[in-house]
């Protein structure tokens, strides 16, 4: 091994990395994402693991990793949005994201069916639903929490249905069934 291999080898050891950490041996990265733009990710902080039990190649490649999630962030915090002004932009200084109600009426347009009622009607039904449940959030802070509180929702729902003694078809008994058998298995691996 030449002596200049070891030298950087022993300096890469010495190196402050605040954003590693250990677990089982295994090198992880984990960075705070700013507060600015935690409605874009939709969770405080970002968690990876580096793969590795060598802390020079650790810092090295969390280097890397760090580097690039800087300049994202700042792409995304300055970087002009085409059809508004640079002078407007630097007004608002704001990141905009859509709330899941905006977000709904886009997918209408892109996917060419704004006209079809029919189209449209379903996806505001399901959209209203989440609403009713979680609250109008912008698309990138809804969470896993979110979903389950959303599935609970429908699972009740079908379950007064059946209380009702209202007749079910096959496919919602079946669906119903699938539902339930989600959750008791959610509720093993993840108690509350």
């Amino acid at each position: 091994m030449p002596l200049g291999s070891y030298k950087w080898s022993y300096f890469m050891t010495k190196v402050s990395a605040p954003y590693l950490y250990r677990k089982r041996g295994i090198y992880y990265l984990q960075k705070r994402i700013p507060t600015d733009l935690v409605p874009h990710y939709g969770a405080n902080s970002i968690q990876k693991s580096l793969r590795t039990r060598d802390r020079a190649q650790a810092v090295r490649i969390s280097s890397n990793v760090v580097l690039s999630l800087e300049k994202e962030w700042q792409d995304l915090r300055f970087t002009v949005p085409k059809g508004i002004a640079a002078s407007d932009f630097l007004k608002s200084g704001v990141l905009q994201v859509p709330l899941l109600t905006e977000a709904a009426h886009t997918y209408c347009e892109m996917k060419g069916k704004s006209e079809d009622k029919r189209f449209c009607g379903y996806v505001s039904r399901v959209v209203a639903e989440v609403v009713a449940v979680s609250g109008n959030k912008s698309i990138k802070a809804y969470t896993r929490a979110d979903a389950l509180r959303f599935r609970d929702a429908l699972v009740a729902r079908r379950s007064r249905k059946l209380q009702s003694n209202e007749t079910l078809s096959a496919s919602e008994l079946s669906g119903i069934l699938r539902l339930q058998k989600m959750r008791s298995m959610l509720l093993i691996h993840f108690p509350t």
